[in-house]
């Protein structure tokens, strides 16, 4: 009897994850080991898990970041988490060593972490095209090469929460401002990331059940596309 396949290139759908950016200050570093601190006014950082993603905003003339070959914008991936506040990182593509020169006092940051309570989520690229269909068409709908308005849309559904990460979503829709917003795929290390306006969030909940969300996003503006496989 043969070996069972466990060599697949589907996907399943707890390796398509959905995070929100979280400022943070990289305080001290040591290696790759990094102490965060939360950027005022919040008071607290958001809870920190393996697998989420760091990147670096704002990268000091004293600072550098060695040993990556990842075209930037750079995203490197919590490899551990030693306390709530200390983290070890890694390249997303391997285990590569990175180095940061701790010369700066600080080093601004986006912390990516999961989007709260979420159960299932979708994603979605639209492009509107521009039809060119005219009398030289032969009857044939003709559409532009390369033009026309592209966006990523998301929806998802999860146990509404007081995490910190989900009510920081809901506050940015209540107010109608942008966040960025970061698509995974957790098998091939694939990245979108980029602003997006939360269009919706819906709480709904029976007496006898847990309270429940869905919430809706569309992009604005280009999207970070950060090709791993």
């Amino acid at each position: 009897m043969g070996a069972c396949n466990t060599v697949q290139n589907e996907i399943g759908g707890k390796e398509l994850l959905l995070k929100i950016c979280e400022d943070v200050t990289v305080a001290t570093v040591v290696g790759t080991t990094l102490t965060l601190s939360p950027v005022l006014p919040a008071t607290t950082l958001p809870v920190i898990k393996k697998g989420d993603v760091i990147s670096f905003a704002d990268v000091g003339a004293n600072t550098t970041i060695t040993a990556s070959t990842q075209a930037a914008p750079k995203f490197y991936k919590v490899l551990a988490v030693l306390s709530p506040t200390t983290i070890t990182i890694s390249e997303l593509t391997g285990s590569t060593a990175i180095a940061l020169d701790a010369v700066e006092a600080s080093l601004e940051s986006l912390l990516f972490v999961n989007f709260g309570g979420m159960r299932s989520k979708t994603f979605s690229f639209k492009t509107d095209g521009i039809d060119i269909t005219n009398a030289d068409s032969d009857e044939w709908k003709t559409m532009l090469d390369g033009a026309g308005i592209r966006s990523f849309d998301i929806s998802g559904e999860g146990v509404y929460t007081n995490n910190q990460s989900f009510q920081k979503a809901f506050k940015y829709c209540r107010e109608n401002l942008l966040t960025c917003l970061m698509f995974i795929e957790v098998k091939s290390n694939t990245i979108f990331e980029g602003c997006f306006k939360i269009t919706s969030i819906e709480v709904s909940g029976a007496y006898d059940g847990e309270g429940t969300y869905s919430m809706s996003a569309s992009s604005s503006g280009q999207l970070t596309v950060v090709l791993n496989n």
